[in-house]
């Protein structure tokens, strides 16, 4: 990790094994993090636990992109839970949480508005 000057409220400053840092925050648990909100718990433990109502909590925030952190590795989630975001036109990406904090970071210093859905490592 390493400082920006970005203007975002929320940075993610730490990850490892069961925890994921927000600033001076730190999570147990997945979480879905914002550069203006403050960071939310989410529901879900794995990818396998990702239910209709997640991805359609997803679908209804008003963001550029969404980054889904699926855990230590690469998971893409069933097809037909994402319909929601394709059906809106919401960009996003799923990539493991590790990448996935790294990737929102950096969107976040660039000032674009981006949410990342973390599954806890």
């Amino acid at each position: 990790m390493s400082l920006d000057s970005g203007s975002a409220k929320y940075r993610i400053s730490a990850y490892g094994d069961g925890f994921l840092k927000v600033n001076d925050e730190t999570f147990d648990t997945s979480v879905l993090v914002h550069p203006e909100r403050p960071p939310q718990p989410w529901r879900p433990k794995s990818v396998d636990d990702l239910s209709n109502e997640d991805i359609r909590e997803l679908s209804g925030v008003e963001v550029e992109i969404i980054i889904i952190g699926t855990g230590t590795q690469q998971i893409f989630p069933p097809m037909d839970l994402l319909v929601p975001m394709y059906d809106r036109a919401i960009g996003f990406e799923i990539m493991c949480t590790r990448a996935a904090c790294r990737t929102y970071n950096i969107l976040m210093a660039e000032g674009r508005d981006v949410l990342a859905a973390l599954i806890q490592i």
